[in-house]
């Protein structure tokens, strides 16, 4: 229900708004948090169904957003067990 809120915020309001000519994901930005605060396994989860989610609604190949948000939920985990870093909610 709340990735319906995150991509109609990011269509309507962020599609041309560029910080350092880059335009935000927020759909990255969740899953990064979301594995950061949840762990790897929530991180892998939600970058999976958001990529998906997300390349549903884009038309590009099924799969590659998918791919590369999963990669992101989990190695935003492992650079955190290495950094030895606890990080509480």
């Amino acid at each position: 229900m709340v990735d319906k809120y995150i991509l109609a915020i990011q269509v309507d309001y962020l599609d041309g708004i560029l910080i350092f000519n880059v335009k935000l994901d927020l759909f990255l930005v969740c899953v990064f948090l979301i594995s950061l605060y949840k762990g790897i396994f929530y991180g892998e989860i939600s970058g999976f169904v958001f990529g998906l989610i997300e390349n549903s609604m884009s038309g590009c190949i099924l799969g590659t957003n998918a791919l590369s948000k999963t990669l992101v939920g989990y190695f935003v985990n492992v650079f955190k067990i290495f950094s030895n870093k606890k990080i509480t909610s």
